[in-house]
């Protein structure tokens, strides 16, 4: 039995979409990560050099520093030490549900 006109032509349209969109994401996903790999061994290079002069031969802790603090900000800001995020609660002192 073979299937109707109409049938056929959404299945083939189907089957170009997720084609095309295995494509776009097989291409897209590792060139944003190359793009973001390379800004940040470029920062990590930056900043070493920066802190040289008065970290010698320590200046590689400078950056990695920096982005363990970003790391962190980051996990509290989406409330992963404490189960709730920051912006949520009402008893902070930076509520502004108070006003």
């Amino acid at each position: 039995m073979t299937k109707p006109a109409a049938q056929h032509a959404q299945d083939q349209k189907e089957t170009t979409q997720g084609t095309a969109t295995a494509v776009a994401v097989v291409i897209v996903v590792p060139l944003v990560l190359a793009v973001g790999v390379l800004g940040g061994i470029g920062s990590f290079a930056s900043i070493r050099h920066l802190a040289q002069p008065w970290f010698g031969g320590s200046a590689w802790t400078v950056p990695v520093g920096i982005d363990v603090g970003i790391i962190a900000l980051l996990a509290w800001d989406a409330g992963w030490f404490s189960g709730t995020s920051p912006a949520t609660t009402t008893d902070s002192p930076l509520s502004t549900s108070a006003c």
